[in-house]
C-alpha cells in the first residue's frame, strides 16, 4: 500500500516562517523506477515509496509540492492504471472522490503518459488542487502527484513542474535505485552550506527584534558568510543542504539577502530596494548590535549530545501534558548515547500534513552545523535547525532549545 503523501495540512503561521529550507542543487537523480532533475530551490524529502520537493510562496501564503512514488505492478489498461493509482494516492490523501477524466499527454522527451486534475479537500477541510500523472514502466507504473493550494498557485509553478516532468526517464523499472536522498547517511541532505567562522563577524548570530507597531520581541537570526552576503535568518532544516546560491535564486528567498561591510568594529548592511541601511556595532566578543537589537554569536553545536526532554509547550513542567496520549505529545526525548523519541512533536507542532511522516517514533540523532538530523528507526530521516539561547552552549545550557526555530524548554 502506498504512504500517503501531505495533505498539505500546514500551520500557517509555520508557513510564513519556512522562508528557507532544505535545499537540493538542480541535479539528476534517480528514484525507483524513474529519474529526474530535481527542482531548484525546492525543499525535499523522502519516505520508502515515495520522494516529495515542496515550494512554499511565503508572500502569496500557498505552496506547490510535487510527489514522486516508486512503481507498482501495472495492468496494461491506461485508463484503469490511471483511476488505481488515484485512489491509491490522492484518495489516501485528500477527499478527492472517483477519478476525474484523464488523457494522454507526452513530455518533451517523448514519455507518455495519462494525466488529470482535480480540485480536493485537504483532512482540515481546507481546499487544495491535485494534478496526477500516471507513467507506463514496461510492466509496472509509477505516479506523480502535484499538490497546490489552488490551482492559481500550481499554474504559478507551472515552468517548474513542467521542466520537472519533461526531465523524466524511465529507468530500471520495479528495481529500487540509488534514492534521491540517503535515508541512512549523515549527508543525507547534502553538503552544508553553513558559514565557517573566521575573521570579524562570520558566523550565525541570535537576538530579539521588535518591529513598528508590535512591541512584542521576535527572535531573529543573520548569518554573515565570508564573501560578504549576509542571510537574516536561519534555514529551518538547518544548514546541512541548504544552498545559498539557490537561496538567493528563490523569489520567496532572495529578499532575505543582502551584503554587508565591517570593519573596525562596524559596518552595514545594505539590501536591493531597501532605502537605508542596517547599520552594525561591535559590542564586544561575540556581541554585535544590528540597528538597535543585541545580537550574540551562536556557539557551535557540532557533536552535541543532549540527556532528557524538551517541549514546545510555553510550560514545560505541566502535569497535563503527562496525560496526553503518547504520539500527541509535542515532547523530544534525547539521551547522550545518541538516541531519540519523539513522541509527537510531528504529529502536533512541526506537521508537514503526511501522517505517516509525521507519526511519532524513535532512532537515533546526530548534530551539526546547526542541524539536528533525526534518523528514525523506520527509515525517516528529518533535520531541523538547532541553536542555543543567544550566545550560550548548547551543552551547558540548555534549559531552551530553539529547534526549528520554534523555543523548546526542558523539562524538569
Amino acid at each position: 500500500m502506498k504512504a500517503c503523501v501531505t495533505r498539505a495540512q500546514l500551520l500557517w503561521h509555520c508557513l510564513f516562517l519556512l522562508t528557507a529550507s532544505s535545499l537540493l542543487i538542480a541535479q539528476t537523480q534517480t528514484f525507483d523506477a524513474a529519474s529526474f532533475t530535481a527542482p531548484a530551490g525546492w525543499s525535499a524529502a523522502q519516505d520508502r515509496d515515495h520522494v516529495t520537493f515542496t515550494f512554499i510562496d511565503n508572500a502569496a501564503r500557498t505552496f506547490v509540492m510535487l510527489a514522486v512514488y516508486s512503481s507498482t505492478p501495472g495492468s496494461g489498461d491506461a485508463e484503469k492504471d490511471f483511476a488505481g493509482e488515484w485512489t491509491d494516492v490522492v484518495g489516501r490523501s485528500f477527499s478527492a472522490g472517483s477519478a476525474p477524466r484523464a488523457t494522454t499527454s507526452q513530455s518533451r522527451s517523448g514519455l507518455k503518459f495519462r494525466e488529470g486534475a482535480a480540485p480536493v479537500k485537504q483532512g482540515n477541510g481546507q481546499p487544495a488542487y491535485v494534478r496526477l500523472m500516471v507513467f507506463p514502466a514496461d510492466k509496472r507504473r509509477f505516479s506523480v502527484m502535484v499538490v497546490a493550494s489552488n490551482q492559481s498557485a500550481l499554474e504559478a509553478r507551472q515552468a517548474a513542474t513542467q521542466a520537472f516532468v519533461d526531465s523524466m526517464k524511465i529507468v530500471s523499472p520495479g528495481v529500487a535505485s540509488t534514492p534521491a536522498l540517503s535515508s541512512a547517511s549523515s549527508t543525507v541532505r547534502g553538503p552544508s552550506g553553513a558559514p565557517r567562522p573566521g575573521k570579524g563577524i562570520v558566523g550565525v548570530w541570535m537576538g530579539f527584534k521588535t518591529y513598528a507597531g508590535d512591541y512584542e520581541p521576535h527572535v531573529r537570526w543573520y548569518t554573515f558568510y565570508d564573501d560578504g552576503t549576509v542571510f537574516e535568518d536561519i534555514p529551518r532544516n538547518g544548514f546541512v543542504g541548504f544552498n545559498p546560491g539557490a537561496s538567493k535564486s528563490d523569489t520567496g528567498q532572495r529578499n532575505y539577502w543582502g551584503t554587508y561591510t565591517f570593519a573596525n568594529g562596524s559596518g552595514s548592511i545594505s539590501k536591493p530596494g531597501v532605502k537605508f541601511p542596517e547599520t552594525l556595532q561591535t559590542e564586544g566578543a561575540g556581541k554585535l548590535k544590528i540597528d538597535s537589537a543585541h545580537f550574540y554569536q551562536c556557539q557551535s553545536v557540532d557533536g552535541l549530545r543532549l540527556q532528557g526532554a524538551w517541549t514546545s509547550l510555553g510550560n514545560p513542567n505541566d502535569p497535563a501534558l503527562d496525560r496526553w496520549a503518547v504520539g500527541q505529545r509535542p515532547i523530544f526525548r534525547f539521551t547522550a548515547d545518541g538516541k531519540f523519541a519523539d513522541e509527537g512533536v510531528f504529529a502536533t507542532f512541526i506537521k508537514s500534513g503526511d501522517p505517516r511522516q509525521d507519526a511519532a517514533g524513535n532512532g537515533t540523532y546526530e548534530v551539526r552545523d546547526f542541524t539536528l538530523i533525526l534518523h528514525f528507526s523506520d527509515g525517516r530521516v528529518k533535520q531541523l535547525a538547532i541553536s542555543a539561547m543567544l550566545g550560550a552552549s548548547a551543552a551547558a545550557s540548555n534549559d531552551t532549545l530553539f529547534i526549528s526555530r520554534s523555543a523548546f524548554h526542558k523539562r524538569k
